[in-house]
């Protein structure tokens, strides 16, 4: 993948932090098990989760530069609104979890969810995608059973540990990056 576009967003930034952020982001868009496409999902979506518009801009580029006619204007929508029903989801199951550990009955008290989650059904992305997304916005926004629930599925979709682990450190270093421009 090009990495000018990384370059360009660090453009005015040459501390060292800014230095290992950049390297980091580079690093995963060189050598990693991610295709150029996912990276740039992974990287649009979290930028819409932070509302970082500069990165956001660099994301949408790397997609635009890479993408091989697959990403049609329903399934840009849906990388951009992926976040909003995730932070539903994480919120909610943050919730629970607190719920659990405090008293263990906690999941038969209250029951279902029941929060609509149709859009989940038939993702315009594909389940793999989308799953891939929805790990990343799910570390982000620190759900713990979220993660586990995703890195789960994408074990069975046949996703490697080494996938799973650069979705990870893409979204690690997605936050940083974020943190420092905005």
């Amino acid at each position: 993948m090009n990495t000018q576009l990384i370059e360009n967003l660090f453009a005015d930034r040459e501390s060292p932090i800014a230095r290992d952020l950049k390297m980091n982001l580079k690093r995963l868009a060189d050598d990693t098990a991610l295709s150029p496409i996912d990276y740039g999902f992974i990287l649009l979506s979290l930028a819409v989760l932070r509302g970082n518009d500069p990165v956001k801009e660099t994301a949408l580029a790397i997609v635009r530069e890479n993408d091989d006619g697959s990403v049609t204007d329903d399934v840009l929508r849906e990388v951009i609104e992926s976040p909003a029903i995730m932070s539903l989801l994480n919120a909610y199951y943050k919730f629970r979890r607190f719920l659990r550990n405090a008293d263990p009955t906690a999941d038969e008290t209250y029951g279902a969810a029941k929060l609509r989650m149709q859009s989940l059904a038939q993702p315009k992305l594909g389940h793999e995608r989308f799953e891939m997304l929805a790990l990343a916005i799910s570390i982000a926004n620190g759900c713990e059973q979220c993660v586990a629930s995703h890195v789960e599925a994408l074990k069975k979709l046949g996703d490697s540990i080494e996938k799973i682990h650069d979705i990870a450190r893409l979204t690690a270093s997605a936050l940083g990056t974020m943190a420092l421009i905005g």
